[in-house]
């Protein structure tokens, strides 16, 4: 070859350029780039790795060096072969002494590949990275990833409890003395669903008036705060007799009423009563009453520690010691159903940027950099934040591990794919960043002797499936109403009859609003030295910036222990959640307020631990130590510096419908239709151009098909089908094959290469007919020998 220059760099203890001459058999071998099979990103090659160079004694090869580094460091030896043409200086790729074959006198050959540093990145793609370790996997010092806490406000979850009558009850209460008895009853006492926590079995009955309350007949002691609680009896069979009324008792009755209420705490024996129905008065002997209906009731709210009460009441008035007043009681069919929106505490967990994980596994794995726009700073991806299981634990000492795979699978969501780009560094771009409508280079001399021109099997589909692989529906014990899910699976036909092919988009990481607020609740409840399935689960979530403090009010049965010597008023919680979730912290001000009974004031936190809170009276009576735990109501105060960011909602929505809470939903903006519209939908028309104006129906939409929103004035209904007529695609769907150029010197195919992994534009030529066509080249070869340059590419859209 003319003009060339050749250098070997050796690398292992050393950085040492050495000019050679041009190495045996470099006329011989080809260039090669080609595009992943189902990406966007390409790589190079150097002639497949197949041919052998060979460096000989009779030229300037420095076999000395080569044979030195050989036997000193063997496979592993690090030396590069680069060539100079014209200005343009290409590391060629690392010899592969791995395949070396010598004498260890005369020559030494072997074949040369991608340099490791880049050839490394697919070697470790599937290879856990501990993103939080100041060591790479190499051993080598790496700064480590710095988590920052988001605010992640609770999403009202739907849950549902059930209970039934076991069997028919027939019974016969009876009183023993003059005056007035009580008592209470609930026969649906057989749980068969329990999602609500703290789900109780009420007893069957119980003499109310022996001072015992009503407390044993509870359905529910609310663990977190309630809202909306539906209840809903449906039809039974209730009997009700009188007996004993006579001359010796005539003023005799009996009450009976079917009641619900609520009771703040344990102590609170009697429930605030509300009736199903009014209270009906027998006091003729053998009076009856029946019913045979449904019955239901809401509840606004109930408070973490109040508890929800259903009975039946039967009051009996005995006028005289010698003829008392009985009742007999049939019940058949009776069923409890109670469904709630549980909302509970907001909570921190400590979260890493998606762009700074890119950047950490790419440089852990290989040191190389990355280069990502659109998730770096102002892109439109770089408010995207990562959590495991670990993390919505509030447990910032344990590793978080994560894989260029992992990512790879997941940024699937968004049509994203990578490549190695001319500088060495890892791009990171949607489908738009690897078709630019920019022209790299102009050939006027094709031949096509060889030339023939097909369908791009990637666009000759007639199905289009996209959804995430873990969300709240697909989970055993799904959440009542999770059909409110818009990050899950939908199933898109195209009209295409003619193929029979599929395009299936499933997304690794978990983005759906459900499971997210399932975990991050189981999160608040583990204590901190156990483990859970979910530790190394990859969340991700649409972040803002918080603008300010915020503040909250609570409640929760908590024990109260004081210590008079040091002032200390300790805050215990056994079972609810982690205090250091909820993000209080040493030195800021904490309050016990009204209707608590107990030790109202302000305090300040002198220590936080995940289940204990050590407080310093600043305003109030001195505190007093309860055996007991009762309901306490407290405020406190997250303070900006500690929440940097907060989940993104419904911030610039309008119009939301179907979807409840759209205010405390997160990643609105990646819901699956919306991800489809955004950064599908240009594939999309090129699959649909033969029907572009019929578009592509939903035949399969898990879950919420029906969530309505605008969002940058784009309005979209979840399963509305996708029109792709206004959509101007890519590409065409065609694929040029054998494409052949002549006479490309070495320095215009080297220059051309670089040019595809970094403008990543389309090369302009001409076909048989003198039509100018527009190429994005799927896979080049260039020879040496002929100077020919062969290769397939896709064609552009005009």
């Amino acid at each position: 070859m003319a003009g060339e220059t050749f250098q070997l760099r050796f690398r292992n203890n050393e950085d040492t350029y050495l000019s050679i001459d041009e190495p045996i058999n470099f006329a011989t071998v080809d260039f090669q780039l080609s595009q992943k099979e189902k990406g966007y990103g390409r790589d190079v090659s150097f002639n497949g790795g197949e041919v052998q160079f060979e460096f000989v004694k009779y030229r300037n090869h420095y076999l000395d060096k080569l044979l030195q580094y050989n036997n000193t460091y063997g496979f592993e030896s690090i030396v590069e072969l680069i060539i100079t043409c014209g200005t343009i200086t290409t590391i060629i790729g690392e010899l592969d002494f791995a395949t070396a074959i010598t004498d260890d006198f005369e020559y030494f050959k072997c074949k040369v590949i991608q340099q490791s540093s880049k050839q490394i990145v697919k070697r470790r793609k599937a290879v856990k990275v501990d993103l939080l370790s100041d060591k790479d996997i190499d051993g080598n010092y790496i700064s480590p990833l710095v988590p920052k806490n988001t605010l992640l406000i609770s999403k009202p979850i739907y849950k549902a409890s059930k209970w039934q009558q076991p069997s028919d009850v027939a019974r016969y209460y009876s009183t023993f003395s003059i005056g007035t008895r009580y008592w209470g009853a609930n026969y649906a006492q057989q749980i068969i669903q329990s999602d609500i926590a703290n789900t109780l079995v009420p007893v069957e009955s119980k003499r109310v008036d022996l001072g015992t309350g009503y407390i044993d007949l509870q359905c529910l002691k609310a663990q977190t705060n309630l809202k909306n609680i539906k209840i809903s009896i449906p039809d039974f069979y209730f009997y009700v007799r009188i007996n004993g009324i006579n001359v010796y008792n005539p003023d005799g009755y009996l009450k009976y009423s079917f009641n619900y209420g609520i009771t703040d705490s344990d102590a609170d024996e009697f429930p605030t009563v509300n009736r199903f129905i009014n209270t009906v008065t027998l006091n003729t002997e053998g009076a009856v009453y029946t019913y045979n209906q449904s019955f239901e009731a809401t509840i606004p709210s109930l408070s973490a520690g109040q508890s929800l009460f259903i009975w039946h009441e039967i009051e009996t008035y005995n006028q005289t010691a010698y003829n008392f007043v009985n009742a007999t009681v049939i019940c058949k069919g009776m069923n409890v159903n109670i469904s709630v929106e549980s909302d509970t505490f907001n909570s921190i967990a400590p979260s890493l940027r998606l762009v700074d994980a890119m950047r950490q596994v790419v440089k852990s794995i290989s040191g190389l950099n990355i280069l990502a726009p659109r998730f770096d700073y102002g892109g439109e991806f770089y408010d995207n934040r990562l959590f495991n299981g670990n993390s919505l634990r509030f447990l910032t000492s344990k590793p978080f591990y994560i894989s260029l795979e992992d990512l790879e699978k997941s940024l699937v969501e968004l049509n994203v794919d990578w490549e190695i780009d001319a500088d060495g560094d890892i791009f990171f771009g949607t489908e738009d960043d690897f078709y630019i409508n920019t022209e790299i280079k102009e050939f006027t001399n094709a031949q096509f002797s060889s030339f023939n021109k097909s369908f791009n099997p990637r666009f000759s589909i007639n199905e289009f499936n996209y959804g995430y692989k873990n969300f709240q529906s697909l989970k055993e014990n799904e959440e009542p109403n999770s059909a409110d899910v818009i990050h899950g699976e939908s199933k898109w036909v195209l009209q295409n009859k003619m193929v029979e092919n599929k395009k299936e988009i499933s997304i690794e990481w978990t983005r759906d609003s459900f499971l997210i607020e399932t975990n991050r609740r189981k999160a608040l409840e583990i204590s901190i030295d156990t483990s859970s399935q979910n530790d190394d689960t990859l969340f991700i979530i649409d972040t803002l910036n918080t603008i300010s403090d915020v503040s909250y009010s609570e409640s929760s049965d908590l024990f109260h222990s004081y210590n008079s010597t040091n002032g200390v008023l300790t805050l215990i919680n056994y079972e609810n959640f982690n205090f250091l979730s909820l993000g209080i912290i040493n030195g800021s001000t904490f309050s016990i307020i009204s209707p608590t009974i107990h030790n109202i004031g302000t305090y300040t936190v002198i220590l936080c631990t995940n289940k204990t809170l050590e407080l310093s009276l600043t305003s109030g009576s001195t505190p007093i130590g309860y055996t007991d735990s009762f309901l306490t109501y407290f405020n406190y105060t997250i303070y900006r510096d500690t929440i940097p960011y907060t989940n993104y909602t419904n911030s610039g929505f309008t119009n939301i419908s179907n979807l409840i809470a759209s205010d405390k939903y997160s990643n609105l903006r990646y819901s699956v239709r919306r991800n489809i519209e955004n950064y599908w939908k240009k594939y999309i028309a090129t699959c649909n151009l033969y029907h572009k104006s019929q578009g592509l129906s939903s035949t399969w939409y898990k879950n919420n098909k029906d969530f309505t929103a605008t969002y940058n004035g784009l309005t979209l209904k979840e399963g509305d089908d996708i029109i792709t007529e206004s959509t101007t695609p890519n590409l065409t769907p065609f694929i040029y094959n054998d494409v052949i150029f002549a006479n490309v010197e070495f320095s215009d195919y080297m220059a051309l290469q670089d040019s595809l992994r970094t403008t990543r534009g389309y090369i302009k030529t001409y076909d048989n007919n003198g039509l100018e066509i527009k190429l994005y080249p799927m896979s080049m070869k260039y020879e040496n020998l002929s100077k020919e340059l062969t290769i397939k590419a896709e064609e552009k859209y005009n």
